[in-house]
């Protein structure tokens, strides 16, 4: 599937309403916009040809296979013109990150099995890249790269190949890393998924970085919503941002913006955030709603204090965990 199209029509702006709808345990397997389907707008009345014809879009489809059965979702949009008295409000000019998002492009020095150097310094740990082997005329990914360390003039970095970030327009194969080859530094940084409390600050936060392409939370939202995790952990944001090629994770908690890498999961930077609000939604600002545990599982379906369970993920250093033994 080429998520990383369908992501690119799924680019809208806050002006809209988003609502998912699904069919559970149909033997349909093939798209049927004259299902009925079950979810809060549909409920279990209403076909996806019905929802255009109340004025709603589709945005995003899915079948998956449950054993003998398969799942349908769809997730739709409609233009809220309630929201456009919020656009036009002003807000404070906040402290943009200082921290180089921009991709940046260098030669391996040393390849030593999975550990590499390059002639590159002041990079943070935990900066993630691919590299590159360019042979024939043709470029190939050869494996995924984190900085370990860095000093002033040189850095050295994490080879892998099983969390390449996999696209259509450069293929992967079965060559590794050698001496020359190149490193992109930044990877697809300049795509996001951005967790906010509210509305107010997912809107700063965007207006402040206008140039990243912020994927819609919602459908993070969705992912958790279909997987019954209520209280996202690491493993469900980086599944999400896996499937989307996603490279950063921006996360406002306690009046600051941590922007983090996707691959290594650890803070590039944090910034205060000028911000008043304080309410919050529960995982964080979507419009999904209704985002609960599994009829078999017991635990919470929302998240009691914003800022201490973001802060306590954030906390969490994962690099070590997963990085230093990945197999090459």
């Amino acid at each position: 599937m080429k998520i990383i199209l369908i992501t690119i029509t799924l680019i809208s702006s806050l002006l809209s309403q988003t609502t998912m709808c699904f069919k559970e345990n149909t033997a349909e397997q093939t798209k049927n916009e004259s299902l009925i389907l079950d979810g809060k707008e549909c409920k279990g009345k209403h076909s996806a040809k019905d929802m255009i014809k109340n004025g709603w879009t589709i945005q995003y489809s899915q079948i998956s296979k449950n054993k003998n059965h398969f799942n349908h979702m769809y997730m739709f949009k409609k233009i809220d013109t309630n929201n456009l008295p919020k656009l036009t409000k002003s807000y404070v000019k906040q402290p943009i990150s200082k921290f180089n998002l921009s991709m940046t492009t260098t030669k391996l020095v040393t390849v030593n099995k999975n550990i590499a150097t390059i002639n590159l310094g002041n990079l943070k740990v935990g900066q993630s890249g691919i590299v590159i082997n360019k042979s024939n005329k043709h470029e190939i990914i050869v494996a995924s790269a984190i900085v370990q360390s860095s000093t002033s003039k040189q850095s050295t970095l994490i080879l892998s190949k099983s969390n390449i970030l996999l696209q259509d327009a450069i293929p992967t194969s079965t060559l590794i890393a050698k001496t020359n080859d190149t490193l992109v530094l930044n990877h697809m940084y300049n795509s996001s998924v951005l967790i906010a409390p509210n509305y107010s600050s997912y809107r700063l936060v965007k207006d402040t970085y206008s140039n990243q392409n912020f994927i819609n939370s919602d459908l993070l939202a969705a992912s958790l919503k279909i997987t019954n995790s209520p209280l996202p952990t690491y493993d469900d944001i980086q599944k999400f941002t896996k499937a989307y090629d996603i490279g950063t994770i921006f996360i406002v908690a306690k009046n600051k913006l941590y922007i983090i890498d996707a691959k290594s999961l650890k803070v590039l930077d944090t910034t205060r955030l000028l911000t008043s609000n304080k309410k919050y939604i529960s995982p964080f600002f979507t419009k999904i709603t209704d985002i609960q545990q599994g009829f078999w599982s017991f635990g919470d379906d929302e998240i009691e204090d914003y800022d201490k369970f973001y802060i306590s993920l954030i906390k969490k250093d994962k690099l070590k965990n997963t990085w230093s033994i990945l197999p090459w």
